[in-house]
């Protein structure tokens, strides 16, 4: 059995298939340390509406 290689649909499979490849496995490949997550804000803990620990 041979691929078939001249057929669109063979193509067009093979490249959602790489596509989808690159979708999952993206946090592996090299260049994906530079897209970090923003840091979160800091929420200020409040008991009865008085802040805690800032006396």
């Amino acid at each position: 059995m041979s691929f078939p290689v001249y057929d669109w649909q063979f193509w067009a499979v093979t490249g959602v298939f790489v596509a989808a490849m690159v979708w999952v496995f993206r946090g592996a490949l090299p260049g994906s340390a530079k897209r970090r997550k923003k840091r979160g804000h800091r929420a200020t803990l409040t008991l009865g509406g008085r802040a805690v620990g800032k006396e």
